[in-house]
């Protein structure tokens, strides 16, 4: 039995995608016959997962709590530790930035792979650049990840952009990643259509309507008012289609900044309706559970789905994969650099980001083109088969942990 040691300082109920991520990923790797232990957050009334251990002890991911790491890794023992690391949830501390050192030390013959959940640069204040400029040059040190990319025996990346990014910064990573894509990170339930018109009933939505569906956290980056405004458009042309929102903020253990940040991003996006007159267009769900049906319920319910984000889609963005394993048409936004699986018009409907006008065009096009939908649905479904699902993701997380070599299912980056 390999013992995996995960570290994540999200987890649930923390309503953030890395906590869902973290969740599944332990939840998965014990169903594969992995001993788990979760070291995260302090946080109060972590969600049990059957098979995970869930330690909830660290306080500040600062360097006391590095000597908490070292002395957890030696009790616990494990064959590879896996960090799932996106720096604000760690406070952007370089404590984890050192964390392959760390473990190191306290057990060698640990594997330590990193699993880079994002690629944002927070801004530092101007001493805090100078010296990791200088910590950068006297030692190869990279100035945000630290040793996390140079250190680790294993990179996973969730999308080829994000492989790419690291490859140019840090070259190394190339002999070293694996593109593992984040499958849905929530509980789907089977398609039932007695449950689906019932769902549809209890939320007003007629037997004729085209039900669109936006999944996922709502903050800005997201284009929710982009596609809002492109609804009101196509509300303006078709009057039998609805629009479903499920989701509500992000939040992160360790940035209230970001958190309220969402909250009133979230606020202006509910006024929005009322001020473009679709108020009765619009449902919103609110926030729903990690581990609960309800998201998946409401997928069933819908039509098609529509994900307008500003940065474009990439194989990261784990609400496609929940939208896609549903078998639901997605229309979407354009990525600068389009990832070699998105396929428009095949797999995926595809307009510019922040273009409420093409949005609304190519969401009246999803609504009155059946044989659009079909072919869209047909090349969904198998987007879905061969990306995302939690048997390959698990199974292949398991052997990068348990190593050597590259990803055993070809998707090296």
């Amino acid at each position: 039995m390999t013992r995996v040691l995960l570290i994540s300082a999200d987890y649930p109920p923390v309503p953030s995608g890395e906590a869902s991520h973290a969740y599944y990923l332990a939840l998965n790797l014990a169903q594969r016959g992995a001993d788990v232990t979760v070291v995260t957050s302090n946080i109060p009334g972590v969600l049990p997962a059957e098979g995970v251990r869930v330690l909830p002890v660290m306080e500040k991911w600062n360097w006391r709590d590095g000597f908490t790491l070292m002395s957890l890794v030696r009790r616990h023992a494990p064959d590879g530790v896996l960090l799932v690391y996106l720096g604000s949830m760690y406070h952007d501390h370089p404590m984890i930035t050192v964390a392959p050192n760390l473990v190191r030390m306290a057990r060698g013959s640990a594997r330590f792979v990193t699993q880079v959940e994002h690629l944002v640069y927070p801004p530092r204040r101007l001493w805090s650049r100078i010296a990791r400029k200088l910590v950068e040059y006297g030692t190869g040190v990279d100035n945000y990840f630290g040793t996390l990319l140079s250190g680790s025996d294993q990179v996973i990346v969730l999308s080829e952009m994000h492989g790419s990014h690291l490859v140019e910064r840090t070259p190394v990573v190339a002999k070293k990643s694996s593109l593992v894509p984040p499958p849905p990170i929530m509980r789907v339930v089977a398609g039932d259509p007695a449950e689906r018109a019932a769902l549809r009933q209890r939320l007003g939505f007629a037997d004729d309507e085209q039900v669109l569906v936006y999944y996922g956290y709502i903050y800005a980056g997201k284009g929710v008012d982009t596609m809002l405004r492109a609804f009101g458009l196509l509300a303006s042309r078709y009057a039998k289609a609805r629009l479903l929102i499920v989701g509500g903020i992000r939040e992160h253990v360790g940035s209230e900044v970001l958190t309220r940040k969402s909250r009133t991003y979230l606020d202006e996006m509910m006024a929005l309706p009322r001020e473009l007159g679709i108020e009765d267009r619009v449902h919103w769900t609110g926030p729903v559970k990690a581990d609960g049906p309800e998201a998946s319920g409401y997928l069933r319910a819908a039509d098609a789905c529509v994900l307008p984000f500003q940065q474009g889609i990439h194989l990261n963005n784990s609400s496609f994969a929940a939208a896609v394993v549903h078998g639901l048409p997605v229309v979407t936004t354009k990525a600068p650099t389009s990832e070699s699986v998105f396929r428009d018009r095949e797999n995926v409907l595809l307009c510019p980001p922040d273009d409420p006008q093409r949005l609304g065009d190519a969401l009246y096009e999803i609504v009155c083109d059946d044989a659009l939908r079909r072919r869209l649905t047909s090349g969904a479904s198998e987007l879905a088969r061969e990306w995302f699902t939690w048997e390959s993701a698990a199974s292949r997380t398991l052997a990068i942990l348990r190593g050597p070599g590259p990803d055993p299912h070809g998707h090296q980056l």
